[in-house]
């Protein structure tokens, strides 16, 4: 962990990527990447020079099987508050409209809901707010360190396998 907090300090200082009284808001869809970033940010918080917010937020799509119980169960162990948007993407995409290559529609409701869900609860104007996605975040600090981390978890794990069954696995 001190590697990869290392490793995520550096881009936060390189890049000046967090200001005095920011709040870090983080999608968590329960994968490794989501997890590992939170966890991360989490810990920074505790020793970076500037203060800064950290919240978990996750899109709720309807995807049967999921359970973000563990989730929540963690954000608390992290001290860092969750958010669950419940959102009717799967049955948008498997059941009305029956989608034969769903990927691009899905990312795009997705992507919708998330922004509609923020602007709702004000984010987007309550000053300094900056969003990011596990994935995203662990981009910068692969190309830093040319590794990752290598165990899935069991959300992303399931969201894998249900995609492959749906749609080939084009969206993982």
């Amino acid at each position: 962990m001190q590697h990869i907090l290392g490793l995520v300090r550096r881009c936060v200082e390189d890049y000046d990527m967090i200001s005095a009284g920011e709040t870090v808001a983080v999608g968590v869809s329960g994968g490794k990447d989501s997890l590992l970033t939170l966890t991360a940010l989490a810990h920074l918080r505790a020793f970076y020079p500037k203060p800064f917010r950290v919240e978990a937020i996750t899109l709720e799509t309807g995807m049967p099987g999921m359970d973000f119980g563990p989730v929540a169960d963690y954000c608390d162990k992290l001290d860092v508050p969750y958010t669950r948007i419940a959102v009717p993407v799967y049955d948008i995409v498997f059941n009305e409209r029956k989608e034969k290559n769903p990927c691009s529609l899905c990312a795009k409701l997705r992507r919708g809901s998330l922004h509609t869900a923020l602007t709702e609860r004000g984010w987007p104007s309550m000053g300094q707010v900056f969003f990011t996605t596990g994935s995203a975040s662990l981009d910068a600090m692969r190309r830093m360190s040319g590794g990752g981390v290598q165990q899935p978890q069991r959300a992303e794990a399931q969201r894998a396998v249900h995609c492959r069954e749906r749609c080939g696995g084009r969206c993982t």
